[in-house]
């Protein structure tokens, strides 16, 4: 980030997603928006989560002895998260997890209806 700069972290993270067996762009729309609001985050944020992705415990524990209604929402081809990690966490918590077809890290912006019918579902159980 220092070198690069929020553009040349956004280009490297592009290129390396592109790079890997079975990428599929997304439609010229959508990845423009990704691209917009990647660039519109500040260095100082950037770093603060590559930190906190860095160092932070696991709290999976923690969250699951609070009690309160937890759903795992992710996208089918999340490139972020691995589906697999995502689905340990819901089996830890022992909740439900929704796995949201024709997405990947950002299923709100690349399926937004079934996104939105899958949390309407889980709010008014």
């Amino acid at each position: 980030l220092p070198t690069l700069g929020v553009a040349g972290v956004y280009q490297a993270s592009e290129a390396a997603a592109a790079a890997e067996p079975g990428y599929l762009a997304p439609p010229p729309d959508l990845a423009a928006f990704l691209q917009k609001r990647f660039l519109a985050g500040s260095p100082a944020m950037l770093q603060g989560m590559a930190d906190a992705l860095l160092s932070e415990p696991d709290r999976v524990a923690d969250l699951a002895a609070l009690a309160i209604p937890l759903l795992v929402l992710y996208g089918a081809a999340d490139d972020a998260w691995p589906p697999a990690v995502q689905e340990d966490m819901a089996t830890r918590l022992g909740v439900r997890s929704v796995v949201i077809q024709g997405a990947a890290h950002s299923p709100a912006v690349e399926n937004p209806a079934e996104t939105a019918a899958a949390l309407l579902a889980f709010w008014q159980h």
